[in-house]
């Protein structure tokens, strides 16, 4: 349901910080494989994955 949200802002942020057209050429190009090509299944984060990426400073708030 996020998915969507999360992908525009990303690409937003992306295209603004990177100037060069290599740089902007090989992120897109990343970014189309990523889309193409198949992640498996997705499952819910564990608690202790979440306390993890706490500590470092990295809560993964939506």
């Amino acid at each position: 349901m996020l998915i969507p949200a999360h992908l525009a802002l990303w690409t937003l942020l992306m295209t603004a910080r990177l100037r060069s057209p290599s740089a902007l050429k090989a992120w897109w190009g990343g970014f189309f494989e990523g889309l193409c090509t198949p992640c498996g299944p997705r499952g819910p984060m564990a608690w202790r994955t979440v306390w993890r990426m706490t500590r470092l400073g990295r809560p993964p708030v939506v």
